[in-house]
């Protein structure tokens, strides 16, 4: 009876502490997760891409496949990495009921990725992706714009984990208010079918009670910032009818830029603005439908007789062209193709150029331009900005291009599908354009 009794006390006391050591699980580091979206951030400006916003689900999915990963007897290596509990991709675990990630009007078209490294310190995993091809194309892809990181201890270090996506009608901006400037984002994913914004070309600011900042003005990567009170502003996208609402924070402690370290350093959390806006009234009181998924409490605009600054947009520069394989330029609008072996960069001669339609190929391989990653640039594919560049390079150590450009948007191929290597046409809808001298460097593309 006594060993009886005795089984049944261990049995009820090992019941009590094995569920604290099974749910016992260790918390994200929040300044070296800072420190990371920082360090991503500037790596993506630097490539003439938006910076990315913290969004708390995409937090969530780190921080449960970190804590899963350090589960294991060893870090895995390669895509092992990836593989959550169930065997199943980060894709998958996106769908889950528990994330239940937006997709683009189907399960299959779901924009989200994941990137991970076991090192000593952030600038460690920042050299590995850099370093990787595969890493380093994921955090240069324009279609990301908000990402989720977790970062947990170990023996050696830190497990960073990164997840980068987007949803549809969530443009994210971000202010660097110590250098007066807003950067930008907008949607650049082509795939999917619905109604939520594409290609925003029209922006509007508002003040953090609703008051207009600035008239309505073309989209742009980066704008000034507008003198204002208040710890943040409303971003208004605006592509035809579709509109799309964003907060964006002007507190230093919320800015994710190495330059902020001062100020975010000891804070709570990684900063999620959330993107849940008031419903903007203009000055004409007319309502501004917004697409943002959250519910919208309404916030009337206050009129007011006071000039607001109106931000520059973008200066329509000519740039000059020459003709390629012709006697003569073409009259009309055109567009102008400088290669090299290792890169090529497309720019155009005036702004408003719709360039979607454009397709290079040299017969088994194709360039579709409405697909590289212009999400950065004065303007859209669909109204391209003067001294505006879409670079592409198979080198990964030349990032500039040779010609002059105001702003550049940059991709990075793989040499087998630089089709500028040869001799390659240009199509525009479907007809063929213009037919290009791989010898000659340089292709001029009617756009009439």
């Amino acid at each position: 009876m006594r060993r009886w009794l005795f089984c049944a006390f261990l049995l009820a006391l090992l019941l009590t502490i094995v569920p604290l050591s099974v749910t016992a699980q260790p918390e994200s580091n929040a300044n070296e997760a800072r420190a990371l979206v920082a360090a991503l951030n500037a790596w993506r400006i630097d490539l003439g891409l938006s910076p990315l916003s913290p969004n708390p689900i995409l937090e969530r999915m780190a921080l449960d496949q970190a804590q899963y990963i350090l589960e294991q007897p060893q870090i895995p290596s390669g895509a092992a990495i990836h593989t959550g509990r169930n065997g199943e991709d980060p894709r998958a675990r996106a769908l889950y009921p528990r994330y239940n990630w937006p997709v683009y009007g189907q399960p299959e078209q779901l924009v989200l990725s994941e990137i991970a490294s076991a090192r000593p310190n952030v600038q460690g995993a920042i050299n590995f992706w850099r370093g990787s091809d595969v890493h380093n194309r994921t955090v240069s892809n324009g279609w990301y714009r908000e990402v989720g990181v977790a970062v947990l201890p170990y023996r050696l270090g830190f497990v960073y984990l990164v997840v980068l996506g987007s949803q549809p009608n969530v443009l994210p901006a971000l202010a660097d208010v110590r250098s007066g400037t807003l950067y930008l984002s907008n949607e650049t994913y082509p795939r999917g079918r619905g109604d939520w914004i594409r290609n925003a070309d029209q922006i509007r600011l508002f003040d953090s009670q609703g008051r207009p900042l600035a008239d309505w003005q073309p989209w742009a990567a980066t704008v000034m910032l507008p003198q204002t009170s208040g710890d943040s502003l409303y971003v208004v996208y605006k592509a035809g009818t579709a509109e799309a609402v964003r907060q964006v924070s002007l507190r230093p402690q919320d800015i994710l830029l190495p330059q902020y370290a001062d100020a975010w350093q000891g804070s709570v959390a990684v900063a999620s603005v959330p993107t849940s806006a008031p419903t903007l009234r203009a000055t004409s009181a007319a309502m501004l439908a917004t697409n943002t998924p959250e519910a919208n409490p309404t916030l009337a605009l206050v009129p007011t007789s006071t000039t607001a600054p109106i931000i520059a947009g973008a200066t329509a520069t000519t740039v000059p062209t020459t003709s390629s394989g012709s006697s003569s330029a073409p009259s009309g609008p055109t567009v102008t193709l400088i290669y090299t072996p290792s890169t090529l960069t497309i720019l155009a001669d005036r702004a408003g150029l719709n360039l979607s339609g454009l397709v290079l190929t040299n017969g088994t391989t194709s360039i579709r331009v409405a697909a590289l990653q212009a999400q950065y640039i004065r303007g859209t594919i669909q109204s391209f900005g003067a001294r505006d560049c879409l670079f592409v390079t198979i080198d990964r150590a030349i990032t500039s291009p040779t010609a002059s450009c105001g702003f550049t948007s940059t991709t990075f191929y793989e040499a087998s599908r630089a089709v500028w290597r040869n001799d390659f046409r240009v199509e525009r809808n479907g007809e063929v354009a213009a037919t290009c001298r791989a010898t000659e460097g340089r292709c001029v593309v009617p756009m009439s």
